[in-house]
């Protein structure tokens, strides 16, 4: 709570809603009366005129400095008030409706394949130019031409046109940066719609980490950066991370995600293994499988996805993004030149074909995006509104298209697993094909390396000397 003075006789009591520090309820009540009372760090009651100099001195914790003096402001309500505060508290939690709680429904007819559809761009803090250049899309050329920033506008615009459309969002660093320079109304709005399930934020990091040359108490400050932006600028249920979102980094580690699961996620979803380990998996249907994380505690595990093909991008019949530019627009009027509804009927039947061969369940994951795309959002969400629908239509087979997100996918293998195999090690090392072995970086740029380890374990000792200060 927080004080803040009024007038003589009464203050305002700003009730928060634990999460974030957006003001939730304001409560007036008089100052002096049998409810309320103003005591310092020794349980003495303040009289007036020592009580109201300090109730200037507003904090989020209701803690004030005055006069050299540390006093803290307790609130002494009756127990039916105080009922009230929790209840008002709770409340966002209570009327939240996050990403996994509006999954939408799939089909438990072992007969109906369920194919969940989920959009997602996968946006490099860093690559073929710097962050900020791919954020505002400058210092391009043919190829490099997209902003981050105009993507986040764009899916943002468009979710808020139909409650079904979803998209899942990762890196926390872009976030932070657009959230920093984009409009309020845009900001509020991303709000609600990671409040109304239409948005999932997984990942959870900065950035998707390495997971081979970092050092464990590194991964543990980037989660510790993201996870608090996340909370400290969104804040409430729905911005809490269930999926672990490793998709691009070349090889995955046992003890990333052993930090994952003990930072309490469900799962992980990767794309970058073995070539020969992908298809052994992708021969004996086990590309979900559980990966036990850990030694001394033989419970812990994370329900884990390999993704089709290795990769974790569209298909190629169904990248719509002018970033890309690949497939033409889905034209379903026949009276239009181009009517070409068979040719998509006919590939989104081969790729569910493609998937449903390597698995043991009825649910495909189509995941519908790739490197910075949604730049041209309303082009493709045209186009997979269509593709849902062509989907719905099919009738040589029981197909049930849909919007989803990663952790609806989660739930839905939970449902439909019957038997789960097990991982208790690494995926290292990474290979694409014979003789294409990607580990030149475990020991390229030892300098840099270097400088990063030495910057680690001095910003480790400043803060275990912290801890003595307070």
């Amino acid at each position: 709570c927080d004080f803040t003075k009024n007038n003589q006789d009464n203050f305002t009591v700003m009730v928060y809603n634990g999460y974030s520090q957006n003001v939730k309820q304001l409560v007036r009540i008089p100052l002096y009366d049998e409810s309320i009372g103003v005591m310092d760090n020794k349980g003495n009651e303040l009289d007036q005129d020592t009580a109201w100099p300090l109730l200037n001195y507003t904090s989020k914790n209701c803690r004030f400095i005055f006069k050299d003096k540390s006093f803290n402001l307790v609130c002494l309500v009756p127990m039916w008030l105080n009922f009230l505060f929790n209840l008002l508290l709770l409340f966002p939690l209570i009327s939240g409706k996050c990403a996994w709680d509006t999954c939408a429904q799939w089909s438990n007819d072992p007969d109906t394949v369920n194919i969940h559809f989920v959009p997602h761009s996968h946006d490099d803090m860093g690559w073929l130019k710097t962050a900020d250049d791919y954020f505002t899309g400058i210092n391009g050329d043919s190829n490099v031409h997209f902003s981050v920033w105009a993507i986040y506008n764009n899916v943002v615009t468009e979710l808020k046109k139909d409650s079904k459309k979803k998209f899942s969002i990762c890196e926390v660093g872009f976030l932070t940066k657009w959230i920093e320079n984009a409009d309020e109304e845009f900001v509020n709005d991303f709000t609600t719609l990671v409040n109304n399930g239409q948005i999932e934020l997984v990942c959870g990091g900065w950035v998707q980490p390495d997971e081979a040359a970092s050092h464990y108490v590194d991964l543990v400050d980037m989660y510790t950066l993201g996870l608090r932006k996340l909370n400290r600028s969104i804040g409430g249920e729905c911005a809490k991370v269930r999926t672990g979102w490793q998709i691009d980094p070349f090889g995955h580690s046992r003890e990333h995600s052993n930090i994952l699961a003990m930072l309490g996620y469900e799962s992980v979803y990767f794309a970058r293994e073995h070539h020969k380990e992908h298809d052994l998996r992708q021969k004996n249907k086990n590309l979900q499988f559980h990966w036990h994380t850990s030694d001394e505690n033989p419970d812990r595990k994370l329900i884990s996805g390999a993704l089709y093909g290795i990769l974790y991008e569209a298909p190629l019949s169904f990248q719509w993004d002018f970033s890309i530019s690949i497939s033409p627009p889905i034209i379903d009027n026949p009276n239009l030149e181009g009517y070409n509804v068979d040719y998509y009927k006919s590939a989104l039947e081969f790729e569910t074909s493609l998937r449903l061969a390597t698995q043991s369940h009825n649910h495909v994951l189509m995941l519908m995006g790739g490197d910075f795309q949604y730049n041209n959002a309303n082009l493709v969400f045209t186009n997979l509104d269509k593709l849902i629908k062509i989907a719905n239509n099919i009738t040589t087979k029981k197909i049930h298209g849909f919007y989803s997100t990663p952790s609806c996918y989660t739930e839905a293998l939970r449902e439909s697993m019957h038997s789960w195999t097990n991982k208790t090690s690494d995926f290292f090392p990474y290979a694409d094909k014979d003789h294409a072995y990607w580990t030149g970086y475990f020991t390229s740029k030892p300098a840099m390396k270097g400088l990063v380890r030495q910057s680690s374990n001095i910003v480790n000792s400043v803060r275990q000397l912290g801890v003595f200060s307070f």
